[in-house]
C-alpha cells in the first residue's frame, strides 16, 4: 500500500506540472501577460489545480 501511496503522489505531482505547463506556455503565460486580471485568473487557476491534484 505505501509503494501504491507513492506512485500516485509522483503521478499526481507529475500531472500538476504537466498541466501548469500547458496553461502557462499555451494558454497564458501569467507572469508575462500584461492583462493583471487575465495574469490573475490564470494563477488562480494553477493554485486550484495544484490544490486539487496534491
Amino acid at each position: 500500500l505505501q509503494l501504491v501511496a507513492s506512485v500516485r503522489g509522483a503521478v499526481n505531482g507529475l500531472t500538476v506540472e504537466l498541466i501548469e505547463d500547458h496553461i502557462v506556455h499555451h494558454v497564458v503565460d501569467p507572469h508575462r501577460e500584461p492583462d493583471a486580471e487575465r495574469a490573475r485568473g490564470a494563477s488562480e487557476l494553477i493554485d486550484v489545480i495544484r490544490t486539487y491534484l496534491k
